[in-house]
Formats: C-alpha cells, structure tokens, sequence
C-alpha cells in the first residue's frame, strides 16, 4: 500500500522518492508489489543454491514514465534483507537496477538470470539510479543458507 503526505500524486512520489527528494516514514508506509513479479525473500531468493537477498519487480508505468526508463528493461529494489549478499554490496531499497553485467536488459528476469548462472565468488555488476545519481554495485554472489 502507498500513502502520500507531502510528496502530492503516486508518479510524483515515485519520481521524488528515487531521486531522494521525498524523505521520512510519513511520506511512504510499505509499497504494493504484485507477488507474480518480486523475488522472494532472502530465505526464499534461491535458484539452487545461490542468493541475493531482495525483493524486486518491474518499476511500473508512473515511475518509469517520471524517470524516463523502460519499465520491461528495468528492476526496483523493493527491500534488502540484512545480512545477505545484496546487504554487504551497498544495494539499498529502492534502487533502480538499470543494467545488469553491463546488459541494459535490467528487467526481474535479467537480473534472476544473472543471478542463476553465477557461481558463488562471482561478482554480479549492477548501474542502479539512487537518489538522482548513477551508481556502480557489484554483488559477490554466494550460496544460500541451508536453514
């Protein structure tokens, strides 16, 4: 669910938030992803036995739309569970994944795919948008916990 306080209108909140304009617990409680596009979670992020550690999905039109991105070639961060690959890198919740590998296919399955064919050591180099800024993170991929 999304609620607005000061940001005025769900593409404004979306474009402010990734630009880091829109700040504090008042401006959004937890956002509304469809379960068919987000990961699951870092105990469940699993294909075979490597992990991220996040939730994602598809930007969405208003958001894509606000940052001028392509919302089929994209991938938000919808959190980043503690303690896991993603959490070491530096990824933050609501990035903006915009490549992948060098790969401007940053959509969910890219990124699932990248993920599928590495193998723990690997480093997965992703450019995400944050807060207006173009960023390098790079994900040393590892197994999942057998818990």
């Amino acid at each position: 669910m999304i609620t607005i306080a000061r940001c005025g209108g769900l593409a404004a909140l979306a474009a402010l938030t990734m630009l880091g304009a829109c700040r504090g617990p008042e401006s959004v409680s937890s956002p509304e992803v469809p379960p068919s596009h987000e990961a699951t979670s870092a105990h469940e992020d699993r294909s075979g036995r490597i992990v991220l550690g996040v939730r994602m999905g598809p930007p969405g039109r208003a958001l894509s739309e606000a940052l001028h991105v392509d919302p089929d070639a994209t991938t938000i961060i919808n959190n980043v569970a503690p303690d896991t690959p993603a959490a070491r890198s530096g990824l933050e919740r609501w990035d903006l994944v915009t490549a992948v590998n060098g790969s401007e296919d940053a959509s969910p399955a890219a990124l699932r795919s990248a993920r599928d064919r590495g193998l723990p050591g690997d480093v997965l180099v992703l450019e995400v948008l944050r807060r207006g800024r173009l960023e390098t993170v790079e994900i040393v991929l590892a197994e999942a916990d057998p818990d």
